[in-house]
């Protein structure tokens, strides 16, 4: 079982450091919930609407979104003096076994289409939706003899009209 892992960067215009926590601030306990991992908690990767599964199971899902966001530094300020704002990229890939043609056939078309991962643990979970995304530069994997062949397409997301985003992270639960 591999976990689910992801990372993060800050930008900051500068900082201080401090013993004690900040006065009148509250703070939440630290959650006690298991590490999300790829056999028990991906309840659903669909791509184009559709759920991706027999006979082109997705084997790996990578995404990058990159803010570009920069220090804008000046003589005689130890800090930043602002943020430079940068397009917001979403990137990635999806490599599927080679079943059919389906997710191939749309990256080697360049057809625009979106994707969704679902992550659950009991009664909550999270859903990384792409509105809008272009698969492009498919790569048929054709390994060897007695070993599977895989189709892996990079992933390219845009704003989309409708949600007026290129990533959506939703955070659903129950509530008794």
């Amino acid at each position: 079982q591999d976990k689910i892992s992801g990372s993060f960067e800050m930008l900051g215009l500068s900082s201080t450091s401090g013993t004690s926590a900040i006065s009148g601030a509250t703070y939440t306990a630290v959650p006690t919930d298991t590490i999300y991992n790829t056999t028990s908690n991906v309840s659903r990767i669909c791509e184009n609407g559709a759920t991706v599964g027999s006979p082109s199971y997705a084997t790996a899902f990578n995404i990058n979104i990159t803010n570009n966001l920069r220090e804008l530094a000046a003589i005689g300020s130890l800090g930043a003096v602002g943020v430079g704002k940068g397009q917001c990229t979403v990137t990635g890939n999806i490599t599927t076994y080679f079943g059919d043609l389906g997710i191939y056939s749309r990256a080697a078309a360049l057809t625009n289409t979106s994707i969704a991962v679902a992550l659950q643990q009991s009664t909550k979970g999270y859903v990384f939706y792409f509105p809008r995304v272009q698969l492009s530069a498919p790569r048929p994997n054709p390994g060897g003899i007695n070993q599977d062949v895989t189709c892996e397409a990079t992933i390219n997301a845009s704003k989309d009209t409708t949600t007026s985003t290129n990533f959506q992270l939703d955070m659903f639960y129950e509530v008794a």
